[in-house]
């Protein structure tokens, strides 16, 4: 099973899966079509953060945006491995301009995670949270929760798209 890389006739490189018979990525490229745009092939990039064990507003994870650029979040989640265990303990998750240690929850309002699961700010954005949030550079994304984090394990994933 090998896969091969490609450069096409547009500009863009592939990865070609030769057990598949298919391309498996696209990137590049600048084809021009219909009504003079063009064409060009970008891959969205997942940032993975730990969960942290502080209390209190951004002590869950601050992460500052690690791309030059303004970037949009497609799409946030919290996998939650161990839960609080206990009571309506929530976690709270947006965009911050200020400082890493902001309260945010444009992305992720107050999720209730007294055990295991998977959330995401489509289905569980709660209030103010919203399914699409730009992230400018020199910005941060900022985890929050209700209570001091004893038992509380897993790590948010920020899908970021770089125009």
């Amino acid at each position: 099973m090998a896969g091969n890389i490609k450069q096409h006739a547009d500009g863009s490189a592939g990865l070609f899966g030769e057990a598949q018979g298919k391309s498996l990525a696209l990137w590049g490229g600048g084809i021009p079509v219909a009504g003079g745009s063009t064409v060009a092939y970008h891959q969205s990039t997942f940032v993975k953060v730990a969960f942290g064990v502080n209390a209190g507003t951004a002590g869950l994870f601050s992460v500052v945006n690690p791309f030059p650029e303004d970037v949009y979040i497609a799409s946030a989640q919290l996998f939650v491995t161990a839960g609080f265990g206990v009571g309506t303990a929530w976690i709270s998750m947006g965009v911050v301009s200020g400082s890493s240690t902001d309260y945010g929850n444009n992305l992720i309002d107050s999720v209730t995670a007294t055990a295991a699961g998977v959330f995401d700010n489509t289905t569980d954005k709660g209030t103010n949270g919203k399914s699409r949030q730009k992230w400018a550079a020199g910005t941060w994304v900022t985890g929050t929760c209700s209570q001091t984090p004893n038992t509380l394990a897993g790590s948010a994933f920020l899908e970021v798209v770089r125009p």
